[in-house]
């Protein structure tokens, strides 16, 4: 697919459709609810913060916290939107890095069936450290079978860049319920497939930085599509009247180290596992309430 392609279809779902934050538990009404707002036009204003930006277990080499303030508008037919700012805390100083706009549109076939499409849009400032600092744009399509064992999900998503990234994600989790259902708590398997072309661009843009010199690749075949990351989390959500808090710790190993090949020379890549933590709080207003 061109790049072009790409482009057009985030166009084409931010002016149809809306966006959720986490579109694999907003279910619709045929499901059992785990959200009290699944059936429920709403608007939600809310601040995330992860503790080091990390994606498919690569990382910048010092810890790059970020902290998002977003408002999502979420209808009751699946269709969602979000825009969001984020700002990186770096060692020497913070500064505003991220602006987001995203969109998708959830639906449910029978009982036991989710899908869904989703598409965003990435405006990152200049120099900003996050390793995926490339990618202009994503979108991508997934699928989740419901059942009260396991519930497994297969996901697709294509990265927009100088050159573009496939993502193939298949997850595992499980569902406990306490508290009268107001606390969900999702332990979950993620493996991860896919090509690493904004993890090389993202030494390619380092160099530039740094050394003002320029280089064409600095990692050995980014095209090649390839396990690059394990995941084990615990999705930790609760509902709190008109309020939404969400943890979610995560412990990524990071797969597929190669040759990174640079100005100042050659080495073998050592990757590093991580644990980060995810923390989100969010406010939640039905739509008769901001809508007369």
């Amino acid at each position: 697919m061109k790049k072009w392609g790409i482009s057009f279809l985030v166009i084409i779902l931010t002016a149809f459709t809306g966006y959720a934050q986490s579109g694999l538990y907003d279910l619709d009404k045929d499901f059992e609810n785990e959200d009290p707002m699944d059936d429920v036009t709403h608007l939600d204003l809310g601040v995330n913060s992860v503790t080091n930006n990390v994606y498919l277990g690569r990382k910048d080499g010092s810890k790059v916290p970020y902290l998002t303030a977003y408002i999502s508008y979420y209808n009751r037919r699946g269709f969602y939107f979000d825009a969001a700012e984020s700002y990186a805390f770096t060692k020497k100083t913070g500064h505003f890095d991220l602006s987001t706009l995203s969109a998708g549109y959830d639906h449910s076939f029978g009982t036991n069936v989710l899908a869904g499409v989703h598409a965003q849009k990435y405006i990152y400032y200049k120099n900003s450290p996050a390793v995926r600092s490339a990618i202009t744009e994503n979108a991508g399509v997934y699928c989740q079978f419901r059942n009260d064992l396991i519930e497994p999900t297969l996901a697709f998503d294509i990265n927009n860049g100088i050159n573009q990234d496939i993502v193939i994600k298949a997850t595992l989790d499980h569902r406990f319920q306490l508290a009268d259902k107001k606390l969900n708590i999702y332990p979950a398997f993620s493996f991860f497939l896919g090509t690493l072309h904004f993890y090389d661009q993202y030494f390619i843009n380092r160099t530039l930085k740094n050394d003002n010199i320029v280089i064409s690749n600095a990692i050995e075949t980014p095209g090649k599509i390839k396990p690059v990351d394990l995941e084990f989390s615990a999705k930790t959500v609760l509902y709190a009247g008109k309020w939404m808090f969400t943890i979610i710790p995560t412990y990524a190993i990071p797969l597929g180290a190669g040759k990174v090949t640079l100005p100042s020379g050659s080495y073998n890549e050592k990757l590093k596992n991580t644990f980060f933590i995810e923390l989100d709080a969010c406010f939640r207003r039905p739509r008769s309430q901001f809508i007369k």
